[in-house]
């Protein structure tokens, strides 16, 4: 069937305005889909918004708790502070006490033994009375204060001391630990030293030949009386000689008057030093050795010093 100019016409405009009208609803339908996602969005972001508000009022708090617990923390150090000074104090008053002025050691302070017996690893010396009548446990242990017993070791020494048929026996466990009767005890002093300065050496490598470290070991001076010297004086003694000359034997009449003469012990061996003006001279069996002294004053100079 053949259509006509005029039905032709009609037929296109109608296909026109329906595909306005199909564009016109498309539009339609693309505006409503557009301000339903943008209002979905609004409306998340404001729950985002809301979700960052409290967030950062979490972190906030979070922020002031952490701040106390800060706080809190440092008045706990501070209080712990003073715990551990408190604590401190208290041990200081039941270990740092000196105990030798308590009645419990009153026999430190005496002399004139009827016996002083020396113990260590099997050997057993009973000191001469010129020496056990002038020498007082006080000298060598210094001052007392309570101590620990020492984990896994035995006692390497035993004094014995007796007068007027009283006993008193202390165990050596080392240069500043004894005990005494039940108790252990820590000392000031070297409590080793009457084993050092009377019982041969442990071994034969230990005595040395050289007469100044004979004299830096030496625990024991006898002037007048014997005495138990700290042995930072003894040591000063034999490092400052140390650093004097070595000189030959001088000749008799260059020595001048001779001035103290003490006697060292160690290892049940004496060394004797003789002081002169200008020279301190030690002498140990056949063994000799002659040190100038003038340059830094005399010997006995030296050894106040020391």
């Amino acid at each position: 069937m053949r259509v006509g100019p005029k039905t032709w016409r009609i037929m296109t405009c109608a296909m026109t305005c329906l595909v306005l009208q199909l564009t016109a609803c498309s539009q339609d339908a693309g505006q409503m889909l557009l301000r339903r996602d943008f209002a979905e969005l609004q409306i998340r972001h404001k729950n985002l918004q809301k979700e960052k508000e409290e967030l950062v009022r979490e972190k906030q708090d979070l922020l002031t708790r952490n701040h106390e617990l800060g706080e809190k923390f440092q008045k706990s150090l501070e209080e712990n502070d003073v715990l551990i000074q408190e604590n401190e104090a208290l041990q200081n008053d039941a270990f740092t006490v000196n105990l030798m002025n308590d009645p419990l050691f009153a026999w430190a302070w005496e002399a004139e033994w009827d016996m002083f017996e020396i113990e260590s690893d099997g050997q057993v010396l009973s000191l001469e009375p010129q020496m056990r009548t002038h020498i007082r446990p006080h000298d060598f242990i210094g001052t007392v204060n309570n101590g620990f017993a020492p984990e896994a070791m035995s006692a390497i020494g035993r004094y014995r001391f007796v007068k007027n048929g009283a006993t008193y026996e202390i165990e050596v466990f080392g240069r500043n630990l004894f005990k005494y009767g039940d108790d252990f005890y820590a000392c000031s002093a070297d409590v080793t030293a009457p084993s050092l300065a009377f019982l041969p050496p442990k071994a034969a490598w230990l005595e040395s030949d050289d007469l100044l470290a004979c004299l830096y070991e030496s625990p024991l001076v006898v002037m007048e009386t014997p005495l138990f010297l700290p042995s930072w004086r003894i040591q000063g003694l034999a490092l400052s000689l140390g650093r004097h000359d070595v000189v030959p034997a001088p000749a008799a009449d260059s020595l001048g008057n001779k001035g103290r003469t003490i006697q060292f012990y160690l290892y049940g061996k004496s060394m004797t030093m003789e002081f002169y003006p200008e020279y301190v001279h030690l002498q140990k069996d056949k063994k000799e050795l002659w040190i100038r002294t003038s340059a830094f004053g005399s010997g006995e100079t030296i050894f106040t010093a020391g």
